[in-house]
Parts: C-alpha cells; sequence; structure tokens
C-alpha cells in the first residue's frame, strides 16, 4: 500500500491496471505504481509488461 501525504492510499497489489486519480493515471498492480500521461500510454505499459513476463516465463521453460 502506498500512502501519499495527499491522503490518497494506491494499493498495488493485485493485478495490473489502470487507475484514474484526481492528479493523473497510473499502472498499478503486481507491487508497482507508475505514472501514465495517456490511456493510451497506460495500456501500452501494461502490455509491455506483461510480454516481458510471458518472455521471462518461456526463459525459465527453457532452463528447466
Amino acid at each position: 500500500m502506498l500512502r501519499f501525504s495527499d491522503g490518497v492510499d494506491i494499493d498495488t497489489s493485485g493485478p495490473l491496471r489502470i487507475l484514474n486519480l484526481h492528479d493523473g493515471l497510473y499502472v498499478v498492480g503486481e507491487g508497482i505504481c507508475f505514472p501514465a500521461d495517456s490511456q493510451e500510454e497506460a495500456e501500452e505499459t501494461i502490455r509491455d509488461m506483461k510480454e516481458r513476463k510471458e518472455k521471462g516465463k518461456d526463459a525459465d521453460d527453457e532452463k528447466a
């Protein structure tokens, strides 16, 4: 849980998702919180993170 001085709490647990707060958009989930300049950027960030995660799983499978 992230707690900001303006009283906003962000739960970073759970799946990746887009959070729209009074001060902007954020990609949150899996223990992270990134600001995003637009909905498109947030969606792209999630896609990229999921792709990297899948590539990591594929590499682990090849090692086994």
